[in-house]
């Protein structure tokens, strides 16, 4: 069953976009003031990390479906599959592809 990830901030990478370029805007560098966006970073950094771990392990789980279907294909030659039956096989596969890329589409 998929896992998803608690909740994140919408477009966590472009804010990261945005918190570096902070500093670049500012006359001067005054390590007083860096330092919530240096926390702010450490938190997105994690943000990011959590939400990618779990769509890579969900795409690792449908990349052994996919192998264990060509596996079965391979054998179809003896007996032939039905269009529903091949439904029936990829129909989960595809779903847990769709919820692992839902939450990296997000990020972007």
């Amino acid at each position: 069953m998929a896992r998803h990830p608690a909740a994140h901030p919408p477009f966590p990478l472009s804010r990261q976009r945005d918190l570096l370029a902070e500093p670049a805007n500012q006359p001067t560098l005054d390590l007083a003031c860096t330092q919530p966006i240096l926390t702010e970073l450490e938190m997105l950094a994690a943000t990011v990390d959590d939400a990618v771990q779990a769509p890579c392990h969900e795409l690792a789980v449908v990349s052994e479906g996919l192998e264990g279907l060509l596996a079965l294909l391979d054998e179809a030659d003896q007996q032939r599959l039905t269009a529903r039956q091949l439904h029936t096989l990829v129909a989960p596969l595809k779903q847990q592809l769709d919820a692992a890329y839902a939450p990296v589409r997000q990020m972007i």
